[in-house]
């Protein structure tokens, strides 16, 4: 895969993992791009420790992978887990954690947890028009996503339960 002429500890292997990860999961080969993001991930660790953006991406990265795949529920475990450790670096409301509640909403709303896929897409909107504006593309997402949160919490019958 990536040379590791330098070892895992350099950011070259970290990054060519990474844009493998991304090759892959444009390619739709989710298993392949889930090796390859846990091996950014295990390289980004090893140079920064666990709370340093590169490898905060990279488990957002795998948690998304995860999701493309329909693994939901270990999605929203690693989500939940980078969200956590995102919040240490980054405010509840900034471009870092909306890129991350987004990508947790979205493992949530595939699993009907419809409250706290609402919960994620309102900040993350916060964040989104703070830092990009309403007119990106991320902000209109987020946006279309929260509406189908919405909807589904206006027409489920008891949803003092979710």
């Amino acid at each position: 895969m990536v040379s590791e002429r330098y070892g895992k500890k350099h950011i070259d292997y970290a990054y060519g993992y990474s844009y493998l990860g991304n090759a892959y999961g444009y390619q739709q080969r989710f298993d392949q791009a889930i090796e390859a993001y846990n091996e950014a991930l295990e390289s980004n660790t090893l140079m920064y420790g666990e709370v340093h953006t590169n490898t905060l991406t990279a488990a957002r990265n795998l948690g998304l992978a995860y999701s493309e795949k329909g693994d939901q529920i270990k999605a929203k475990k690693i989500l939940t887990e980078t969200l956590e450790k995102t919040l240490t670096l980054y405010p509840e409301v900034s471009y870092r954690t909306a890129l991350v509640k987004t990508a947790l909403a979205r493992a949530l709303l595939e699993l009907e947890e419809w409250r706290d896929a609402q919960y994620h897409l309102k900040h993350a909107l916060e964040g989104f028009r703070e830092s990009v504006g309403e007119d990106s593309i991320r902000f209109t997402r987020t946006e279309k996503q929260l509406a189908i949160a919405n909807e589904k919490l206006a027409t489920t019958p008891d949803n003092s339960m979710l």
